[in-house]
């Protein structure tokens, strides 16, 4: 089976969502990439890798076995976990440079020692601002076999009580599972809870080639995109009434779509914006498929561009500091996109990647790297 085109254009945009979160926040660039507010890139992002590792992985576990599908998810997260502590290594020179970054980063001046940095990296407890993702794709990755070896053995219940324990074990005690942003400082992710967006769509995944028809049916995409429209309107609507915390049937809403710690309905949101967004783009796909070939291009290497996009956030404000609300701010974030494109190409032309090759290769981001 040749690559699902409409699912690589889904991530590009999920990739041009965090880029102008990352580099352009504010800008009108970022309102028109968040435009449904309850819904972001790095939420497509985590469920379309959820998505993608299950296809990847009961093919591998139907041909090979469960023990070879386990060894492929494992390489996946020591890769990742090799990205993670590069970036934090990166984090820690900039930081150790710039007095002004240390504020944000830890530098050797936030350390006593010199293995202090070193075990808070490797133990997960370093997670430079906007490469939380990473570690939360190690840990994911590390329980990636076990719901492959629950699906495999038609035992969905053990991971459907699984994740709905270790989520509500997230949203009552949320600091133990929230990733810090260095030691001692906590972070916005809590793998606790985002782990139900990623092993529902590992379901799904694994599951795919009996959901995809039912999806390609207009009446179903056309109605998931009414619902995202109308949840876009009333998120737009709870913003207006008021920026902070509300009381009473607010705050249940704003329990409801909370996105740091991912509420059921922000989950819930999330796939039917996907699922919307692949309905009414695969026609498109399959007519077009140089055009959405070439949009693809950096959703089929999304890990990658995330790397370098978590580069550019920490490296950037050496050089440059800038308004990110401001039109260069766009021109920037167009500049960092144009650059992933002319990765994925690079990379692209030295594999010899060809759109005959297997629907999808595993990882965080279904690339190589």
């Amino acid at each position: 089976m040749g690559r699902d085109r409409a699912i690589d254009v889904i991530r590009t945009l999920c990739i041009v969502s965090m880029t102008t979160a990352h580099l352009a926040a504010k800008s009108f660039a970022w309102e028109a990439s968040h435009v449904l507010v309850w819904f972001d890139g790095a939420m497509g992002f985590v469920l379309l890798s959820g998505f993608v590792v299950a296809i990847v992985q009961r093919r591998t576990v139907e041909r090979l076995g469960l023990r070879a599908g386990r060894s492929k998810a494992l390489r996946r997260g020591a890769v990742v976990y090799g990205a993670h502590l590069g970036i934090c290594a990166l984090a820690f020179i900039v930081a150790s440079i710039s007095p002004a970054l240390d504020v944000r980063y830890a530098g050797a001046n936030d350390f006593s020692s010199w293995w202090e940095p070193l075990v808070a990296a490797l133990t997960l407890q370093i997670n430079p601002k906007f490469a939380s993702i990473l570690s939360l794709y190690v840990i994911l990755l590390v329980f990636t076999p076990l719901a492959s070896w629950a699906l495999a053995r038609r035992r969905a219940w053990v991971l459907a009580v699984g994740v709905a324990v270790l989520y509500a074990a997230g949203i009552l005690w949320p600091t133990s599972f929230t990733l810090p942003r260095v030691p001692g400082v906590p972070g916005q992710i809590n793998w606790a809870t985002w782990q139900l967006l990623y092993f529902a769509a590992f379901f799904v995944g694994w599951h795919w080639s009996r959901m995809r028809g039912m999806l390609l049916r207009p009446a179903v995409w056309i109605g998931l995109l009414g619902v995202s429209v109308v949840v876009a309107i009333a998120a737009h609507a709870r913003i207006d009434s008021a920026a902070a915390p509300g009381e009473g049937a607010l705050a249940v809403i704003d329990r409801f779509f909370d996105d740091g710690t991912l509420g059921v309905g922000t989950i819930v949101f999330a796939f039917v914006v996907v699922a919307a967004l692949y309905g009414a783009l695969t026609p498109l796909a399959e007519r077009f498929p140089i055009v959405a070939s070439e949009i693809g291009r950096i959703g089929r290497r999304s890990l990658d561009c995330y790397v370098i996009l978590c580069i550019l956030v920490i490296v950037t404000p050496l050089f440059w500091t800038y308004d990110t609300t401001g039109r260069k701010a766009m021109v920037y974030a167009a500049v960092a996109l144009l650059v992933m494109y002319g990765w994925c190409r690079f990379r692209d032309r030295r594999e010899g990647t060809r759109e005959q090759q297997p629907q999808h290769r595993e990882g965080a981001g279904a690339s190589k790297s």
